[in-house]
């Protein structure tokens, strides 16, 4: 990829990060590829990122999202990120605990064609679930 193709992956993948923290779910229709596949539990589609989202959001109505580091090479772009708020709604099923929350974990994703196509994931959830109280 050229630099300016970097650019526009690390651009891509700013944009989908966001969108967790705006809850602007239209910029999820205009960054992720009509065929997005998940490599992980959410499965294929842009609608299982909106669910995703929009549970985040109900859980976590103060979320904020931090970059803490953003690489691309050749067509993959990678991210360290860190979700923070305070569990304030019903998130998985867990009702409002009060506490504050932190989730760390690195998203990647392959682009073709201008949008994110493929997207694989490492996320704390032990650490996740502790923080609500499900395990010690």
């Amino acid at each position: 990829m050229s630099t300016t193709d970097l650019e526009l992956g690390k651009a891509l993948a700013r944009r989908a990060l966001e969108c967790m923290e705006t809850g602007d779910l239209s910029e999820i229709d205009a960054v992720l590829a009509d065929d997005y596949i998940q490599h992980n539990h959410l499965g294929p589609g842009r609608e299982p990122v909106k669910a995703m989202i929009r549970n985040l959001r109900q859980g976590i109505p103060n979320l904020q999202m931090r970059v803490e580091s953003l690489v691309a090479e050749g067509d993959m772009v990678a991210a360290r990120f860190v979700i923070a708020g305070r569990h304030e709604g019903v998130l998985n099923g867990v009702s409002p605990t009060g506490q504050p929350l932190e989730i760390r974990g690195m998203d990647m994703w392959r682009v073709e064609d201008g949008r994110l196509k493929e997207h694989w994931d490492a996320v704390d959830r032990l650490g996740f679930m502790r923080q609500l109280g499900l395990v010690k």
